[in-house]
């Protein structure tokens, strides 16, 4: 019983712990989440645009990116600017 009662004590911890971890991530005004709320709305409104900006997608989908560490130092996209997502927007928002 007395097992029972400290498991139930710790799990309340890791779980007070967790809502606090993520509740410190979350709406932060320039936080890196906030990365994927730019770069999902630019998308969302060029799929209803007749001449999207192939540019400024590509640039918005290269930051989200890089915030959220796909330009580091072993990936091959740090050897190329945000210009080579060009193709893959023109994917994204067929």
């Amino acid at each position: 019983m007395a097992d029972n009662i400290k498991s139930k004590d710790n799990d309340k911890k890791f779980l007070d712990c967790l809502d606090k971890y993520i509740k410190s991530k979350e709406n932060k005004e320039h936080g890196r989440n906030k990365s994927w709320e730019h770069c999902y709305r630019v998308f969302y409104k060029a799929r209803n645009d007749v001449a999207p900006d192939y540019n400024y997608l590509a640039l918005h989908l290269a930051f989200y990116l890089a915030s959220w560490g796909m330009y580091r130092g072993s990936s091959f996209l740090l050897q190329k600017d945000y210009k080579i997502h060009e193709e893959a927007v023109k994917e994204i928002i067929k």
